[in-house]
């Protein structure tokens, strides 16, 4: 069971917030000097039929680990995803712990702009962009 592993000691269950992430996780986070680091354990729902992680569920984490990391830049009126560059180069298998490597790259008054990598380990599986718009409240 992925809440009891304990390479995820010191991280908490990102759920109840958005519906779509709830189903494809468990998607976690914990605070760190450098910011926020997320992690997912690859379990037996998010394999493809090559028996790797499907790369939709790594382009979701990417996309879930860049709000995670930039989530302080956002006022009340939320964000939204404006572009997401995917780069996948190596695979994720089953019991794998796949954490997130993000950084805000630069943050003007309606973007934030961010990079990062997906690992397993030392070994790069996905390196990421992502563009997010910032909303105003309504």
């Amino acid at each position: 069971m992925t809440q009891d592993d304990e390479r995820l000691s010191g991280y908490t269950e990102w759920r109840g917030r958005d519906a779509f992430e709830d189903h494809n996780g468990p998607f976690f986070y914990k605070e760190t000097r450098e910011g926020c680091a997320c992690a997912f354990v690859v379990e037996e729902k998010h394999l493809n039929e090559g028996g790797f992680a499907h790369g939709g569920l790594l382009a979701t984490f990417a996309d879930y680990s860049s709000f995670m990391t930039a989530r302080n830049c956002f006022s009340d009126g939320g964000a939204t995803t404006v572009s997401l560059n995917t780069d996948f180069s190596s695979a994720a298998r089953l019991g794998d712990l796949v954490e997130s490597r993000c950084e805000v790259v630069q943050e003007t008054k309606g973007m934030v702009f961010m990079r990062g990598t997906l690992v397993v380990g030392e070994r790069i599986v996905v390196s990421f962009s992502c563009l997010i718009k910032k909303l105003r409240k309504r």
